[in-house]
């Protein structure tokens, strides 16, 4: 099985070249990657968990490598495996071409109003883990947010906003 350092270096490499690559924009779009795919295919891309830290949904197994914060990390820090498999080759390409163009601060405050980073939260435990049954669950209602057939990205529904476009960076 894939693991989140995989997903992570398949993020990395798309955005080197690109402004402001960090460790928390990875984290959030490693978020995102899991979230759509438990909601889109009802199995989770990898195991690891994700935890519904302060600033929005953390992989604990991520901080392992690279920056911890608003520093650009590079490809260089991940020893996560190349992708291989063509079905998540689309699927990781659609998260990005949906995601990948937000800054880490703008990803960060959209993870903060998901409701399964919410629910997780009121938990108030140190730690509380975001469940795949939650993420699921919310994701499955917004599969067509991200277009897995190409062409345009668009977030169809964001913050009850109709069709948007996706400019190639925005923070």
């Amino acid at each position: 099985m894939i693991k989140a350092i995989d997903i992570a270096r398949f993020f990395a490499e798309k955005g080197s070249g690109s402004p402001k690559t960090t460790n928390a924009k990875l984290e959030k779009l490693t978020f995102y990657a899991q979230s759509y795919y438990l909601g889109i295919y009802g199995v989770p891309l990898f195991e690891e968990a994700i935890i519904a830290g302060e600033h929005g949904p953390r992989v604990p197994s991520l901080h392992l490598y690279g920056d911890h914060g608003d520093g650009e990390t590079s490809i260089n820090n991940f020893s996560g495996a190349p992708i291989q498999d063509p079905k998540t080759l689309k699927f990781l390409n659609a998260v990005w071409n949906t995601y990948g163009g937000f800054g880490a601060d703008l990803l960060r405050r959209m993870t903060l109003a998901d409701p399964p980073w919410i629910n997780a939260r009121k938990l108030n435990e140190e730690s509380p883990k975001i469940t795949q049954e939650s993420m699921r669950d919310h994701f499955s209602s917004r599969a067509d947010d991200i277009d897995l057939e190409g062409g345009n990205a668009l977030i169809k529904s964001i913050f009850g906003q109709e069709a948007v476009a996706i400019p190639s960076s925005i923070d």
